[in-house]
């Protein structure tokens, strides 16, 4: 997805297909590594526990693959660079596939009881998505970090960072895509004036963001209001970057494939920067720090 993401003369749908797929592909790779990992560590004490964490980033796998696959729906994708992402996403979903029935097979009956208990009345989702619920976006807040639940456990400020890291790569997906678009031909003068302002300001959404994750593991004790009041300043910019990008592209005149491609994943962007913004007033909030920006 990486080598076919560099290849020139890619049509604005298929250019913004393929980022996707850069990104679920990669959280993909990401979650079979930490399944991998924790195999390694199946032992009677924590039997379920490893082997319900590891049905679920499986699963969350799948999931992934199918996303990826999403972005090159219907006839108007049709072509070399569908084929080629279908042949090798498919073969990746079928292996995936298998993975999770040997998971499950290797399970008697009540072992497969306990586990699917574990997965369904988990206490760190259920904080996960009580947390979620007090967002602006509730069901994409749990879509995002709800299989985080087991690291993030039942700690505010884990919840944050989390979502901030999530958030950061949603930006920089839509950053890399702004620059891709960029370098299209054929654009109207002013999709092409629009697209560099988006260059610019999700480019500074971007560093925004990544000083905040830097900052965030400095909240603690006596320094932490200033440390979440520079954080909580940052996030509210990143949004604000995200939204003069779409508004880049209002109005009917500046209707079509790139404006869609464009508003999708700038829509996304802003949306988990609200999340991430609402979860760090939360955090700060616990911590005592009344200083909350919406």
């Amino acid at each position: 997805m990486k080598r076919m993401s560099r290849i020139h003369g890619l049509k604005p749908r298929e250019a913004a297909a393929v980022v996707d797929c850069v990104e679920v592909v990669g959280d993909s790779v990401y979650e079979l590594q930490r399944s991998i990992a924790e195999m390694a560590h199946v032992r009677g004490s924590n039997f379920y526990q490893v082997m319900a964490d590891i049905q679920t980033w499986v699963s969350a796998v799948l999931t992934d693959d199918d996303t990826c696959m999403d972005g090159f729906a219907g006839d108007p994708m049709n072509g070399n660079v569908k084929t080629l992402a279908r042949r090798h996403i498919v073969k990746i979903s079928h292996l995936t596939s298998n993975a999770l029935a040997l998971s499950i097979a290797m399970l008697r009956p009540t072992q497969l009881a306990i586990i699917t208990r574990l997965l369904t009345s988990n206490t760190n989702a259920q904080f996960v998505k009580a947390s979620c619920s007090n967002t602006t976006y509730p069901k994409l807040c749990f879509e995002s970090l709800g299989c985080y639940a087991n690291k993030i456990q039942s700690n505010p400020k884990m919840l944050a960072h989390v979502a901030l890291n999530v958030t950061f790569s949603a930006t920089k997906s839509a950053s890399d895509l702004m620059r891709t678009l960029s370098k299209l031909h054929g654009k109207k003068p002013r999709e092409a004036g629009a697209i560099a302002d988006c260059v610019e300001v999700v480019g500074d959404s971007v560093d925004e963001l990544a000083r905040s994750i830097g900052e965030m593991g400095r909240a603690r004790g006596s320094n932490s209001d200033p440390v979440i009041n520079d954080i909580q300043t940052w996030v509210s910019a990143s949004l604000t970057n995200d939204d003069t990008c779409m508004d880049g592209f209002a109005g009917n005149a500046m209707n079509g494939e790139v404006k869609n491609i464009v508003m999708k994943n700038m829509t996304k962007a802003a949306h988990l920067t609200s999340v991430a913004l609402a979860l760090i007033n939360s955090f700060a909030s616990s911590q005592g720090n009344s200083a909350l920006i919406l």
